[in-house]
């Protein structure tokens, strides 16, 4: 999620230097510039764009290391999990069915009272 934030974040910067950049015409003698913390100016542009490209590889590194994970047992994938309902027929119904043959596969229960967790 981290990566999609800073590219979604990147993008947005990108496009506002972009718009900046259009007001002036263009003019290469204004495209912006910021001053990295090494001391030296780099291209507003330059950088936005190669910072969506690296979170756009993380993304998709990421996305395949988890299918990765998700395809063995443990790893990604959980024993249990936890939903909440709206409304309680909603609930009720869910309680009552049967989601697969193997009564066993699927274990639906009331959660217990905050009390005592």
């Amino acid at each position: 999620q981290a990566a999609l934030d800073r590219r979604a974040a990147s993008e947005e910067a990108l496009a506002t230097i972009k718009a900046e950049w259009e007001k002036t015409g263009k003019d290469p003698a204004q495209r912006p510039k910021h001053l990295t913390m090494t001391g030296h100016f780099m291209d507003s542009i330059e950088y936005y764009e190669e910072a969506i490209q690296n979170a756009a590889s993380e993304a998709v590194a990421e996305r395949a290391r988890i299918l990765k994970a998700s395809s063995q047992v443990g790893g990604v994938n959980m024993a249990a999990g936890f939903v909440t309902f709206h409304d309680r027929s909603d609930a009720e119904i869910a309680l009552s069915l049967a989601f697969t043959a193997d009564q066993e596969e699927w274990m639906v229960s009331n959660p217990p009272d905050p009390q005592s967790i």
